[in-house]
């Protein structure tokens, strides 16, 4: 990319013609995919597909990970951006290959690992309630939290029973589903 695209803070709307897995194994960044802001940190990543506009912003300490795939030879599991819990695995892969000479050289594998083989990599289910997308956008960034349906509800001012519909009587466990 153009250093002059990408500047210190973060980078403006585009598309990619490749699909993108973005991390995060240092600091934090946004992510803007249609109106919606997906925050990324150290434990979770975000698979943008190709076409889809995005532009992000950029915490000044943070360290970005992307790897890039042929969308023509690469067929994600979701058909749209998706945010997923990044196993230890997942993790070492990607730190060992920000020392790769030739990245591109091992794709088939790296997408493997990426994008399947862990049941806690694919998509997280997104709750349509206000307090409900609190309550998972706070999970994503705290996966163990271990707060009750009842707790996260009077932190929200809402009800518990909505919440205890759509995460259960422990929200943590939206996060930790193979866990």
């Amino acid at each position: 990319m153009d250093d002059d695209f990408i500047a210190a803070g973060g980078h403006p709307r585009h598309v990619h013609v490749f699909h993108q897995f973005l991390y995060v194994p240092v600091g934090r960044i946004v992510v803007t995919i249609e109106g919606v802001d997906h925050r990324l940190d150290p434990s979770v990543a975000l698979w943008i597909p190709a076409g889809v506009w995005h532009g992000a912003r950029f915490d000044p300490d943070s360290l970005v990970v992307a790897e890039s795939f042929d969308a023509g030879a690469h067929h994600l599991p979701h058909p749209g951006p998706a945010v997923i819990n990044v196993t230890g695995p997942q993790r070492t892969l990607l730190l060992a290959r920000m020392r790769c000479s030739d990245p591109a050289q091992e794709a088939p594998a790296v997408f493997a690992v990426l994008s399947g083989g862990h049941p806690d990599s694919l998509p997280l289910p997104r709750p349509v309630s206000r307090a409900a997308a609190a309550v998972a956008g706070e999970l994503t960034r705290r996966p163990h939290d271990t707060r009750t349906a009842t707790e996260w509800a009077q932190g929200f001012y809402t009800g518990s029973t909505s919440l205890r519909r759509y995460f259960g009587e422990t929200p943590g466990s939206y996060t930790r589903q193979s866990s």
